[in-house]
């Protein structure tokens, strides 16, 4: 019995390994260099001598903390669009049947 199936999914696995590599990787690490630049350890001292200035340094501490959060959640984001990319490579290769040599090479990648 002969089969009409005719597969679907095509690409091109170095273009899509390229942009995991040269696009979500370096939105990551860049999310990451802003994220050790934000201030983690507010001196409660420098708002000390000014009236009511506890109230703006919990607000800004707060503040702080939810930046640091939201930029970490994007760091992870970023993480997961270069680990869909990547896994698109695999379903390409695996309809393909290519080399099991790219296969690996592309589990290596996911793995750093």
């Amino acid at each position: 019995m002969s089969s009409n199936y005719e597969r679907t999914i095509t690409g091109d696995v170095d273009d899509l390994r390229s942009d995991a590599d040269e696009v979500w990787d370096p939105a990551r690490d860049r999310l990451l260099e802003v994220r050790g630049k934000l201030p983690t350890d507010l001196p409660a001292s420098a708002f000390s001598f000014i009236p009511g200035a506890d109230g703006v340094y919990r607000e800004l501490a707060l503040s702080c903390e939810s930046l640091t959060k939201y930029v970490g959640d994007g760091e992870i984001a970023m993480h997961a669009f270069r680990d869909a990319v990547l896994w698109a490579a695999l379903d390409i290769i695996g309809t393909e049947q290519s080399v099991q040599d790219d296969i690996v090479a592309i589990r290596e990648q996911l793995n750093s």
